[in-house]
């Protein structure tokens, strides 16, 4: 089944071509890693996959859905539901506890699930600091809490956005293999965005984005 699908999507961001046309297929439980220099169009390629964006022209399919052919609050909706995020510059907010953390995101249905959290930052090795403020955990337990937090509304997609901007590979490569590992275990399809080529091997799927070009 094919999570993402985008057909000879591109995008036009002030009158540059970001994205030139582009056929792509994300199926349930890959993991797929794009590849490229910064400015590469990654992280919009990515946002137009979740629905942040839509495409110029042609078509950008979440979960059998035309995102163009959503509204917003819709979109809004099903990126909170159906998506999952981990961002290298880390978007957690930095005053709150981890575990006040979680209760932004809780979708209705989770409301006080704190079993299913407990779980998640036990499987990514930061349960001990579920009390703690974010702004006092080192770069590599808030690279975990994000990577837990992106399971935590049962996604079917996660949206993994360069990991290379943390301070070493060390921050991320174990954290990185939970994530694959959790990931193929829920079926939930993993596309990530990266400027380094040590996580060539990482992945089903790899291609290479330049100047907007998919390879």
């Amino acid at each position: 089944m094919a999570i993402i699908e985008l057909k000879k999507a591109t995008k036009i961001i002030q009158q540059r071509l970001a994205i030139a046309p582009i056929n792509l297929r994300v199926r349930a439980g890959e993991f797929v890693t794009l590849i490229g220099p910064a400015a590469a169009g990654k992280t919009t390629l990515l946002a137009m996959m979740g629905g942040l964006l839509t495409p110029t022209t042609g078509s950008a399919m979440l979960n059998g859905y035309d995102l163009a052919d959503v509204l917003e609050e819709q979109r809004q909706k099903m990126r909170l539901s159906q998506c999952g995020y981990v961002l290298g510059h880390n978007d957690l907010v930095p005053f709150l506890t981890v575990d006040e953390q979680f209760s932004l995101i809780e979708q209705p249905n989770l409301a006080g699930n704190k079993l299913e959290e407990m779980h998640l930052l036990n499987e990514f090795a930061v349960l001990d600091v579920r009390q703690q403020l974010v702004q006092n955990l080192t770069p590599q337990q808030q690279l975990r809490v994000a990577m837990a937090q992106a399971f935590y509304n049962h996604p079917t997609v996660i949206f993994v956005d360069d990991l290379s901007r943390q301070e070493s590979a060390d921050d991320w490569l174990q954290p990185l293999n939970t994530l694959r590992y959790l990931a193929q275990r829920h079926n939930v399809a993993v596309v990530m965005a990266t400027r380094s080529e040590n996580l060539n091997y990482i992945g089903d799927t790899r291609y290479h984005l330049a100047a907007g070009h998919l390879e």
